[in-house]
């Protein structure tokens, strides 16, 4: 985005996590309730009804002052269709305030992922860029970090950061009406939201329908459940066996460190490459002993628990993962499958766990 060493901008940064806060949330509320806005426009890569909690009496009061909403959502992340539905349902009832579009990218490597929220009026506009989607996760539980930029300006003499937001926007909608262009804007028809059940059910893309919803190639690679079957794979209750302080602090029991890490406590400890299946990050990290007990860093085991974490060894020093927790689509199978398939091994623990090896 392009600079302007003459505009007056204030900006701010706001951080959530478990010990900070939702700041992420209360910040957006709290721009509804100022009357130096028009509109909204929003870019997200997904949305969920749980990230929609406390919105949507805010789009209803915005859009009886006569206020307007611009949605694009990306279908890369198959976005709940509950939540497109309460979304629809603003913009029948205000279809001249309310547009909703979806846009599904052509090119399996190409992913709609920005987190962009623009609150705009004709002088004042607020600015918010940073890692969190619309979700409940995203606004509550997740580790986030965003941005708020806020800037006055002179209809007559639009700056240059005003210029690159109108070009993104363009950009996006030029995309989806050229033939070449290198997505589509889908409206949410029932079709749509037919299509998008059938992928929010079954965690994965549709087939041989007329919308494609699927991930991005790399997405299906880093997939994590459900399990493939094969290699050393394992699903474990996390705990808060570190505290709330070091709570990424993971202390698997003496069995899961011989059975699923084929390593002895006692020794010389190696270091891990260790990958979050949903973002892609890595991180290297050695097992360290902690109280009594070995300890891998697990940056994604940041959540509120109850929590499940799913594991594949990938190598003999790699490690994929995920966490889940009941706000996701995947807990209450993995659950299930813990409950019928877990064992507990400790009796004065709760923690269930299973190891599947071949």
């Amino acid at each position: 985005m392009s600079g302007d060493d003459s505009l007056d901008t204030q900006t701010s940064f706001h951080f959530q996590s478990p010990s900070y806060g939702d700041e992420v949330k209360q910040t957006l509320f709290d721009s509804f309730e100022t009357d130096d806005f028009d509109g909204l426009r929003v870019m997200i890569a997904t949305v969920t009804t749980t990230g929609l909690d406390g919105f949507k009496k805010r789009f209803e009061t915005f859009c009886k002052a006569g206020k307007s909403l611009n949605f694009l959502i990306g279908t890369g992340l198959a976005p709940d269709p509950n939540a497109i539905q309460q979304l629809r349902d603003i913009r029948d009832k205000w279809p001249h305030l309310v547009n909703l579009q979806l846009v599904q990218t052509d090119n399996g490597r190409n992913l709609f992922h920005p987190k962009l929220y623009w609150f705009h009026g004709n002088k004042q506009h607020r600015l918010f860029v940073g890692s969190a989607n619309w979700s409940g996760r995203g606004h509550t539980t997740n580790i986030e970090a965003m941005t708020k930029t806020e800037f006055t300006v002179e209809p007559s003499d639009p700056p240059k950061i005003l210029k690159s937001l109108n070009d993104a926007w363009t950009d996006v909608h030029e995309a989806g009406q050229q033939e070449d262009g290198w997505g589509r804007l889908l409206k949410p028809s029932d079709e749509v939201l037919s299509q998008l059940e059938s992928s929010w059910s079954a965690g994965q893309a549709a087939q041989d329908t007329t919308v494609s919803v699927e991930t991005s190639e790399e997405a299906e690679q880093r997939e994590v459940w459900p399990f493939k079957g094969t290699g050393r794979e394992m699903v474990m209750d996390l705990t808060m066996e570190q505290g709330g302080d070091r709570i990424s602090q993971v202390q698997p029991p003496k069995t899961v460190w011989r059975q699923f890490f084929d390593i002895e406590p006692e020794d010389d400890q190696p270091e891990y490459e260790i990958e979050d299946a949903r973002t892609g990050d890595r991180y290297h990290f050695a097992v360290s002993g902690k109280d009594h007990n070995w300890t891998l860093e697990i940056p994604g085991a940041r959540v509120s628990r109850p929590a499940i974490i799913v594991l594949r060894l990938v190598d003999h020093r790699k490690l994929i993962y995920a966490v889940y927790t009941p706000e996701d689509a995947e807990y209450n199978e993995i659950d299930q499958f813990l409950e019928d398939n877990g064992r507990r091994p400790h009796h004065l623990q709760d923690r269930r766990q299973y190891i599947h090896s071949s």
